[in-house]
């Protein structure tokens, strides 16, 4: 068969081949800072929205931000799963981190096990002792 023979025998068009992929594949969009353009593009087009804002505050403030842009937009904002980056020197703060964000309507929270300096395994043991009280947050 000729390669042109094989190209044309595709049941599927190429448009639609591209709206399936594009649908199945979550978009995610991070913003951290108050400026429009991230935020009408995640309340446009994403699925998640990653806040890595310094403080827990400033990522409680940022959601407003994104329910504007949302109401701009004309989109439901709890249509768009909210994820955050827990950093902290010690398991009571990032409990507290994580308590604060759960409040707010996150979903998704981000580990990190090197916050606070301190090597890969006492990093991972202390996320592995937090886990569960982490877990307990989402009931």
């Amino acid at each position: 068969m000729r390669p042109s023979k094989v190209a044309s025998t595709s049941s599927t068009p190429r448009s639609r081949s591209r709206s399936l992929f594009r649908s199945r594949i979550p978009r995610s969009g991070s913003a951290a800072w108050d400026r429009s353009s991230p935020f009408r593009v995640v309340a446009k087009h994403a699925d998640v929205w990653n806040s890595n804002a310094p403080t827990p505050q400033d990522t409680v403030a940022l959601t407003k931000l994104l329910d504007e842009h949302c109401a701009k937009v004309g989109r439901d904002p709890t249509t768009i799963r909210r994820s955050s980056q827990l950093r902290a020197d010690n398991e009571d703060a990032i409990l507290t981190i994580a308590e604060t964000t759960v409040r707010a309507g996150f979903t998704e929270l981000l580990l990190f096990p090197f916050a606070g300096g301190g090597d890969l395994r006492s990093g991972v043991e202390r996320a592995a002792r937090l886990l569960p009280r982490l877990r307990a947050l989402a009931r």
